[in-house]
């Protein structure tokens, strides 16, 4: 597993992080104790968010199973001591964030990371033609999966109902594809057996009955093929009480008609996408905002209450922190929403909504040339594809409520995030639509932008950070513009500042 002649697996790595089965520490090639109980949470927690931040709330409802103690965060302070001093002799850092913590990994030392890479150069494989080429990738990428489910010394019922059927879905998706390229090379004997086993682990799992009828008849054992196809028919009609899908109809006709090689669905072998990840990066600190980014992750981060995705539309004037506000909000809500979120600027001189909706059907996986061309097909393809999916959508810019509409998902299990100067009324009377208003810092937020850039000198002018404060008018990219010229110039009083704002006007004056 961590020694390969092409160097994928885990690299030979001297620190190794298994999530892929049990949770397990190799360091040097021997494997070392893994913390017990809550640490052992805790440590799945952040491997599994690995050099990305983990809010103190996310970890609470993982550690607890949504009953956290009173004061979480100094519980949790202690647990990520004494993991730190468990992890000692791993040389892996975790450093402590204003939101939580973030666990700093070196490439190559976590399975789940390796896995993804060794899928993604056996799909580069397949799309070149290298059909044996791909199949022995995606084998060894499985070889990396040590038990399914994942992680089960690892005991958080929160932390399995969240985070292991994202890992199996994918695991899962990935035995398909390896499936389907030993079904084109001609493996179908060969594949009989695990086939077989696949749709009495995962009966439910149509693509794995297709695969099963379409080996054993390629292995010339046409009658059970088709008694697969009874089996398969009788047990949905049974348990959920629906007739087989187009592609297990499709396969069993291509059996009774004598076709050589019924046809897979897809004509082509393609990895899943992984989620997209396409927020900005946030900015340290969102001084004066801290009220509104809490509203708006509250709203959207709650469970749904209408059929139809949660929208709340930020609004403001120019410079109120429209986009800072959203973006920060975005990145606390991302543990939220694990199957995507997608970003577009939809202001002045960026892509039309025809090319970001393109976009978005690109990132979730659509291959490039079955994008239709029409601005309705697209909609309802990505309607399509976000159905049943966690996915948000964080649309900067808005320019009118048509452009919104069209950008947004259709499912209840989505959430959209707009920041617009106007007020798109026809969006707000929408189910699942809320209203943030961002209006003027009042004087102590503004203080509170002016000193955290500038330091503490400028309490010693109280009369022209009044002044300065009332000539911005309390939005704070004006606060920022006048702090940043304020800090670049250490000898130059607030007085003097607005005495040059003052003499020149149309060059100095602050947004």
């Amino acid at each position: 597993m961590t020694t390969t002649v092409d160097g994928s697996g885990l690299r030979g790595t001297a620190v190794e992080f298994r999530l892929l089965g049990p949770l397990e520490i190799v360091v040097g090639g021997h494997p070392v104790p893994v913390p017990p109980r809550k640490q052992r949470v805790l440590l799945a927690m952040l491997l599994l968010r690995a050099n990305r931040v983990v809010p103190v709330r996310e970890l609470g409802e993982k550690l607890w199973d949504q009953e956290a103690p009173a004061d979480p965060r100094g519980a949790v302070q202690k647990y990520v001591m004494r993991l730190r001093q468990a992890l000692a002799r791993t040389d892996c850092v975790i450093r402590t964030e204003p939101e939580g913590y973030r666990l700093e990994l070196r490439h190559g030392t976590l399975d789940v990371e390796c896995f993804d890479e060794v899928v993604e150069r056996g799909t580069r494989s397949a799309d070149a033609g290298d059909l044996e080429a791909a199949s022995a990738k995606l084998a060894e990428a499985l070889r990396l999966w040590r038990a399914v489910p994942p992680m089960a010394n690892v005991v958080s019922e929160a932390l399995h109902r969240d985070e292991t059927p994202r890992l199996v879905e994918r695991y899962l998706q990935v035995v398909e594809l390896r499936v389907e390229l030993d079904l084109r090379l001609g493996r179908h004997a060969e594949v009989c057996a695990e086939l077989i086993g696949l749709t009495g682990a995962h009966p439910l799992r149509e693509r794995f009955w297709v695969q099963r009828m379409r080996a054993l008849y390629g292995a010339h054992r046409q009658g059970e093929a088709l008694e697969s196809y009874r089996i398969v028919t009788r047990m949905l009609a049974e348990d959920l009480g629906v007739d087989p899908g187009p592609e297990l109809r499709a396969a069993h006709q291509q059996i009774l008609n004598g076709t050589d090689q019924p046809a897979p669905a897809a004509p082509a072998v393609r990895a899943p996408a992984p989620p997209p990840r396409q927020l900005p990066m946030a900015t340290n600190g969102v001084v004066g905002r801290r009220a509104e980014v809490a509203e708006v992750v509250e709203v959207l981060a709650a469970p749904p209450e209408a059929e139809a995705p949660r929208l709340v539309v930020l609004t403001g004037p120019a410079g109120a922190g429209k986009t800072t506000v959203a973006v920060r909000a975005a990145h606390q809500l991302a543990e939220h929403f694990p199957d995507g979120q997608l970003f577009a600027a939809l202001g002045c001189g960026a892509p039309d909504v025809d090319a970001v909706l393109a976009s978005f059907l690109r990132a979730l996986g659509a291959p490039a040339d079955a994008v239709p061309a029409g601005r309705a097909d697209a909609a309802a393809l990505f309607r399509s594809m976000t159905a049943g999916r966690r996915v948000l959508v964080v649309l900067d810019g808005a320019a009118d409520a048509e452009a919104v509409r069209v950008l947004l998902p259709g499912s209840p299990t989505c959430a959209a995030l707009a920041t617009s100067r106007c007020e798109p009324a026809d969006l707000l009377v929408s189910p699942g639509a809320h209203r943030v208003a961002l209006g003027m810092l009042g004087p102590e937020e503004a203080h509170d932008v002016l000193r955290e850039i500038v330091g503490d000198r400028v309490r010693a002018e109280p009369d022209g950070l009044a002044r300065l404060v009332a000539h911005t008018g309390g939005l704070p990219l004006a606060l920022r513009t006048a702090a940043v010229a304020l800090l670049t110039r250490p000898g130059l009083s607030i007085a003097s500042y607005l005495g040059e704002l003052a003499a020149d006007p149309p060059s100095r004056a602050a947004p």
